[in-house]
């Protein structure tokens, strides 16, 4: 489960609606918090939308 949502993300990320993508990156950590994938890229969203700090 936590795939599909990492890959819907990166549908939304390809797209540039990183806001939306960061929702389906924090929903694939729940399921998997050792997920490095989806920390990588909820990291880069959040850089992408000037979102440093949280980042």
């Amino acid at each position: 489960m936590a795939e599909a949502n990492l890959k819907l993300a990166l549908a939304y990320a390809a797209n540039k609606r990183h806001q939306e993508a960061s929702q389906y990156y924090k929903r694939a950590i729940k399921l998997t918090p050792d997920y490095q994938e989806a920390h990588y890229f909820l990291s880069l969203s959040y850089f992408l939308t000037n979102r440093y700090k949280e980042a």
